[in-house]
């Protein structure tokens, strides 16, 4: 919620003072923006912080980075996007990857309810944070294309009124008589400042650049990296070790992924 919001004031206010761009919306915009924000920003966030609690980081990423799969088999039920057989192969393989790591069980998954014997409730929970991204971004490419609301823009409102429907959450679901459900504040503060600065400024326009330069289908699939990043990361801050399930897991994925994206790569990786 401070995160969020935060971020959210500051793109805005960026807008109206030094842009000088007007802040309304049209009413079907307004809506797509709220369920936007809904999906991608509140919920999102609040099924991964709670699967965080159980799994380690570097399988509560990789999880996370299944959505490019998710997000194919959504638009073509919801959107009747057509899959070629090179992704429809792509999609099969990432799926079948995804077996050795969730055969594995972290020992805060132990003692929580399972389904069909191997899957975890904190997994379950992490594909819920998924299927929301994905939600999500579909409603953000409406707002973009349909509605023609700048990218930057989008992410502003959504953030502001995501992190704002996260305080309203935390209000009426947490204890708020003594203030805010804060038990160490100058740590939350620090990693806070953190998070905002690195994730919601830094990585957004960093991501930016990268689409200046290279084919949005080239950069979402250099973002498989991100696993293997967490997982050395995680290692140094948390001593956490990933097994031999992560590694086959990963590489399985990694080659439906190469399918998946191969007709796109094959266009070029940069743009004109």
């Amino acid at each position: 919620a401070s995160r969020m919001t935060l971020a959210g004031l500051l793109l805005t206010s960026y807008f109206y003072f030094v842009n000088k761009e007007s802040l309304k919306l049209s009413k079907a915009a307004c809506l797509r923006v709220f369920w936007a924000a809904l999906t991608n920003i509140f919920l999102c966030n609040y099924f991964e912080f709670i699967s965080l609690k159980y799994l380690d980081a570097a399988k509560t990423s990789f999880i996370y980075n299944l959505s490019p799969f998710l997000s194919a088999i959504i638009s073509f039920f919801l959107l009747k996007e057509r899959l070629s057989w090179k992704k429809g192969l792509g999609l099969s393989i990432g799926f079948l990857g995804m077996i050795p790591i969730l055969f594995s069980q972290s020992a805060g998954e132990a003692n929580l309810l399972h389904f069909f014997g191997f899957l975890s409730l904190a997994e379950c929970t992490m594909l819920l944070a998924v299927l929301c991204t994905v939600l999500g971004w579909i409603l953000m490419r409406k707002l973009i294309t349909v509605d023609h609301v700048s990218p930057l823009k989008a992410t502003a409102y959504t953030q502001l009124i995501g992190g704002l429907v996260a305080f309203a959450a935390s209000y009426y679901l947490e204890d708020w008589q003594n203030g805010p459900p804060i038990r160490d504040y100058d740590t939350f503060f620090k990693l806070s400042f953190l998070m905002l600065i690195v994730s919601n400024l830094i990585a957004y326009n960093l991501y930016g650049q990268l689409l200046k330069t290279f084919t949005a289908p080239f950069v979402a699939f250099c973002g498989f990296s991100t696993p293997f990043f967490v997982a050395v990361i995680s290692y140094f801050t948390h001593g956490e070790v990933v097994g031999w399930h992560f590694l086959v897991s990963c590489a399985v994925v990694f080659l439906g992924l190469w399918l998946f994206y191969q007709e796109e790569l094959k266009k070029g990786i940069r743009n004109k």
